[in-house]
C-alpha cells in the first residue's frame, strides 16, 4: 500500500481528484511498541504508522479488510496513512479537513472490529422484531431483547470512541461491516444495514419507552430498573435527537478520549464548525476555551438550539448561557419533527462575554397566560407529560429549571427535576411556586419558534405541534453591571401567544426589544 500527499488541484499521485472509500474504525486505546507487534506497511509516508495490539487486530487482518472496503480503483482514505501522527500542527490542520473528507468519500464503512458477524446478525433480526413491534406488544421479554442488543453495540470499542461519533454523523449511511470484514446485511431482503438504519431503530425503542413512561401503568421494580437502563444506553451512545448539538456533547463527555479538549474537536465538525487548534495550530486552548467557543458559535448559528438544554450541576459565574459536559437535554426538549426558527440574536461581545438581543416580557405575564389559555388549547402537541392520558388536560407550558444553588434555594426538590415534570399539578405548583417567590424578578427572553417541519398549511391549527420557546432569566448585579440570569428554559402552544416581532397591541402581553449580557 502507497500513501500520497495531497498536491495543488487535489491531486494524488498522478490522479486528480480520485473516488475515494473510508474506513472508520477505533484503533489509539491499543497501540503499541514496535517491538510488540508489526505495522501496517505503508509506502510513502515521513511518520512512523502505529503498531496495534495484535489481540485486537493484527497488521495482516487490518490490510484485508483495507482491500474489501477500498474503491473499485484501489483508493480508500485511512487516519494513521493520510494524517500525520507526529506533527501536532498538521495533524490539526487535517482533523479541520474532516468534514470535507469524508461529505466527498464515495462510500463510508464502520468497522467494528470486536464484533463477528454472528453476533451482529443476532442484533440486526432482535433490530427488526423491535421496529415492527407496537407499544401494547411490549413485555419483558421485548425489553430484555432490547436491552441486549443495545448492550452489544455498547461493548465494541467503535461505540464508545470519541472520534468515531462525529465520523458516524458526517456519514450516517455508512456501511456496517464485522470483525472479519463481512458486511452487516437485513434479515428480509440481505441489504446492507447501515449506521442511520440503527438510528431510526433507537429512535423508535425510545418512542416505545417514552409511550411506557407516560402511561400509568403500574410496573414491577425490576420492569423500571430495566426501562431506566435501556434509556442510559439510548443517551451513552448519542443514539437519542443525533441533531441536536447538546445531545452530542452529553454523549461526546460519556466516550473515551486521551485528552479532554478533543471532546470539542472530536463534534465540531457535525454543526461546520473550525474551532481552537483546527482554527489556530499554533496555539494552544483549554476545554473551557474550547467549550465558550464551540457554545458562542452555535448561539450565532441558532440561538434556539443551543439553549434547549439544563444544567445538572452548578454553572460557574457568566458561563450559564454556556453548555458544558454536565449539560442535559430535557425529554420537553427533544423534538423528532420539529425545526427550530430562532427570532433573537445571543453573540459574544469582543470580551467574549454573551450578550442576548431580542423580545422580552415578565414571567408573570406570560405564565398567567398560559393558565387563561390552557382551557382552551385542551391538549398541548408538542408535550405529554408522564401520566397523561389521551383525554387529560395536559398543560400548555411547560418549565424546567437548571440546577444551581439558588434554584436550590427556593425551589423544592420535588419540583426541581430537570429531566420531566411529571404531571400537570406540579407543573403548576411549581410555576405557582415561582410567581410568590420569584415573580417580580423573573423574566423571559425570547429564543423563537419550534415549527412543525411537515406543515400543511391546510392542516387546522389544532393539528399543529408548534411550540415556542424561552429562557427563564433574573436580574442580577455583578459589579457595576446588571445581568441577566439563566434559570431554565419555558416552553409553550403556540396557541397561546404566537409571538411577533412588532411591538404588542392591546390585550396581548407586552413583549419588548431589550439587549442584555447573559450570565
Amino acid at each position: 500500500m502507497r500513501s500520497y500527499e495531497r498536491q495543488d488541484g487535489n491531486i494524488y499521485g498522478q490522479t486528480k481528484e480520485p473516488p475515494y472509500n473510508i474506513l472508520t474504525y477505533t484503533w489509539g486505546r491499543w497501540q503499541v511498541d514496535a517491538e510488540v507487534a508489526k505495522p501496517l506497511v505503508i509506502e510513502g509516508v515521513s511518520w512512523k504508522i502505529p503498531s496495534i495490539d495484535p489481540e485486537v487486530f493484527t497488521a495482516e487482518h487490518f490490510h484485508q479488510v483495507l482491500a474489501k472496503v477500498s474503491s473499485k480503483k484501489g483508493w480508500i482514505w485511512v487516519d494513521i496513512a493520510c494524517i500525520d501522527q507526529e506533527d501536532p500542527i498538521i495533524k490539526a490542520e487535517e482533523i479541520g479537513r474532516q468534514a470535507a473528507i469524508f461529505l466527498t468519500a464515495r462510500s463510508v464503512f464502520v468497522w467494528l472490529h470486536q464484533s463477528p458477524i454472528e453476533y451482529l446478525q443476532r442484533l440486526a433480526r432482535v433490530a427488526s422484531e423491535c421496529r415492527d413491534t407496537e407499544p401494547e406488544e411490549i413485555d419483558n421479554t421485548w425489553l430484555e431483547q432490547a436491552h441486549w442488543s443495545l448492550d452489544i453495540l455498547d461493548r465494541d470499542p467503535w461505540f464508545t470512541s470519541l472520534w468515531t461519533l462525529q465520523e458516524s454523523f458526517l456519514r450516517p449511511f455508512a456501511t456496517i461491516i464485522a470483525k472479519g470484514g463481512e458486511i452487516l446485511t437485513r434479515m428480509e431482503d440481505d441489504e446492507p444495514i447501515a449506521f442511520a438504519n440503527l438510528l431510526v431503530t433507537w429512535g423508535q425503542i425510545q418512542n416505545i419507552i417514552d409511550s411506557m413512561d407516560r402511561s400509568s401503568e403500574v410496573r414491577s421494580p425490576a420492569v423500571t430498573e430495566l426501562i431506566r437502563s435501556i434509556e442510559k444506553q439510548i443517551t451513552r451512545l448519542g443514539l437519542n435527537a443525533p441533531d441536536n448539538p447538546v445531545v452530542l456533547y452529553t454523549a461526546a463527555a460519556m466516550r473515551r478520549t486521551t485528552f479532554a479538549e478533543d471532546r470539542i474537536y472530536g463534534i465540531m465538525q457535525v454543526f461546520n464548525l473550525c474551532l481552537g487548534k483546527s482554527r489556530s495550530p499554533e496555539s494552544n486552548f483549554s476545554l473551557r476555551d474550547l467549550e465558550l467557543q464551540f457554545s458562542g458559535e452555535l448561539n450565532e448559528k441558532s440561538p434556539i438550539w443551543a439553549q434547549l438544554f439544563v444544567h445538572t450541576s452548578q454553572p460557574e459565574n457568566g458561563m450559564h448561557w454556556c453548555i458544558s459536559q454536565s449539560c442535559q437535554v430535557p425529554e420537553v426538549a427533544q423534538f423528532e419533527n420539529l425545526y427550530p426558527h430562532s427570532q433573537c440574536r445571543i453573540s459574544l461581545n469582543a470580551s467574549c462575554i454573551a450578550e442576548f438581543e431580542g423580545l422580552v416580557c415578565l414571567f408573570p405575564d406570560l405564565i398567567k397566560r398560559c393558565w387563561q389559555m390552557g382551557g382552551e388549547v385542551r391538549q398541548t402537541r408538542f408535550y405529554r407529560p408522564i401520566g397523561m392520558e389521551e383525554e387529560d388536560p395536559w398543560p400548555a407550558e411547560v418549565v424546567v429549571l437548571d440546577s444551581s444553588a439558588y434554584v436550590e434555594e427556593h425551589i423544592p426538590i420535588e419540583l426541581r427535576d430537570v429531566y420531566q415534570v411529571d404531571a400537570t399539578s406540579n407543573q403548576r405548583r411549581l410555576e405557582q411556586l415561582l410567581l410568590d417567590r420569584l415573580g417580580p424578578d423573573l423574566q423571559v427572553c425570547y429564543l423563537g419558534k419550534l415549527e412543525e417541519i411537515w406543515d400543511d398549511e391546510e392542516d387546522d391549527d389544532d393539528d399543529r405541534s408548534d411550540a415556542c420557546a424561552g429562557l427563564l432569566v433574573r436580574s442580577l448585579r455583578r459589579g457595576q453591571v446588571v445581568v441577566w440570569q439563566r434559570l431554565g428554559i419555558i416552553l409553550w402552544d403556540y396557541r397561546v401567544e404566537e409571538v411577533s416581532m412588532k411591538k404588542s397591541s392591546e390585550g396581548e402581553i407586552p413583549w419588548k426589544e431589550m439587549k442584555k449580557i447573559l450570565d
